[in-house]
């Protein structure tokens, strides 16, 4: 930008000359320390806050005089409080307190000797360069933080991957935990999903961001159950199907957490969302644990039913699995199946004509009701 005759360059520099550059850094290094957010700012020593903050004046100064503008210590500032864990917003602060200082400085240096037109565009020039700065400084520090979060993500999910994984030793799993942040008395549970969802909470209370990892084709988590050892109620933020776990307190019980949740997972079918605990559906996790057993018991508890044609195979299982959910009742059954109370009882003759067994007795209506699951969990 350039300058008005009314603030020529000798006068500028008569102005900056008159403006102690030791002063002004320890003006605003101890405003800084003063603000309300100081205690992020304390991480870095007092010695190089001061010598950042001169750093900044300095190429500001220098900037002001009209000597090319050098953005390195502003980039230099934003990267090490990123690295030192001080906010954005704090970094941003500062850049203000300088400029207002600064400003106030050069105001007194020019009161009565320096034209109002001038020293407007003199104030235009400084704000000018010193949004530059807090610009490169803003964006260095973004770039250390985003690194820095995704090296954190990182090593989480191989916390996690360790976790699970069976041939993973003590000390393996010992580090996954320090580095998940969980302590010795910590109860945990596998998560399981097929949905895209990123965390869980609880029916009464949140329980933490869930550090998700890619594994066997879902999406799995370990996360710290809250409230002690009462079992818990999940409840997913997002409509999603969900398996979850026994909890266990033994590191290494975590793997077997996993294949417990996946199981979870399956035993909730073709639902569209759901959450599911391992052992709540005991008939349900014995097929979908054993599929190539279930598969085969089921063609044989299902005879001559199994081959009919689909659509008609389709609607006697139907009427079998609302039948038997709905304890037995052929009228509940119509409703569900909007169909009359006789063509459901003219269905189950079928069923029990195509497989040799009875809906009169208990062991033929359990042997159909694993056929059911399976046709219904593994196809």
């Amino acid at each position: 930008m350039g300058m008005s005759h009314s603030l020529a360059e000798p006068r500028r520099r008569s102005v900056l000359a008159h403006v102690d550059p030791d002063a002004l850094t320890r003006s605003v290094t101890d405003e800084i320390l003063a603000g309300e957010d100081a205690y992020a700012e304390r991480t870095m020593p007092r010695d190089l806050l001061d010598a950042v903050t001169r750093d900044n004046i300095l190429a500001l100064f220098a900037a002001i005089d009209g000597e090319t503008l050098d953005l390195e210590p502003a980039r230099r500032v934003g990267s090490l409080k990123a690295e030192l864990g001080i906010p954005l917003a704090g970094v941003m602060h500062a850049y203000r307190i300088a400029g207002i200082k600064l400003w106030h400085e050069i105001g007194d240096v020019a009161a009565g000797s320096v034209e109002e037109g001038g020293l407007f565009e003199l104030g235009m020039q400084v704000w000018s360069i010193l949004d530059q700065f807090s610009t490169a400084a803003a964006e260095a520090h973004r770039e250390v933080t985003d690194s820095r979060g995704r090296w954190v993500e990182q090593t989480r999910i191989a916390a996690v991957l360790d976790l699970l994984d069976d041939a993973s030793d003590p000390q393996q799993r010992d580090h996954a935990a320090a580095v998940l942040g969980w302590t010795d008395d910590s109860r945990l549970v596998v998560v399981a999903t097929d949905s895209p969802i990123s965390a869980l909470s609880t029916s009464d209370g949140p329980a933490g961001a869930i550090q998700w990892v890619d594994r066997g084709g879902l999406r799995m988590g370990v996360s710290v159950v809250s409230g002690g050892t009462t079992r818990r109620r999940w409840t997913p933020d997002l409509d999603a199907r969900i398996g979850v776990s026994e909890e266990f307190d033994l590191l290494q019980d975590a793997p077997t957490g996993g294949r417990q949740a996946a199981l979870a997972l399956r035993c909730a079918g073709t639902a569209r969302a759901g959450v599911v605990h391992y052992g709540e559906m005991p008939v349900e996790t014995l097929v979908v644990s054993q599929p190539a057993v279930s598969l085969e018991v089921a063609a044989q508890i299902l005879g001559g039913l199994a081959d009919l044609p689909e659509d008609d195979r389709n609607v006697l299982l139907d009427t079998v699995e609302a039948w038997i959910e709905l304890d037995g009742s052929s009228s509940k059954a119509a409703g569900r199946l909007h169909c009359h109370r006789n063509t459901v009882l003219y269905r189950l003759r079928r069923v029990e004509k195509l497989t040799g067994r009875s809906v009169a007795k208990p062991a033929d209506v359990v042997a159909l009701g694993v056929a059911v699951l399976a046709r219904r969990h593994l196809g």
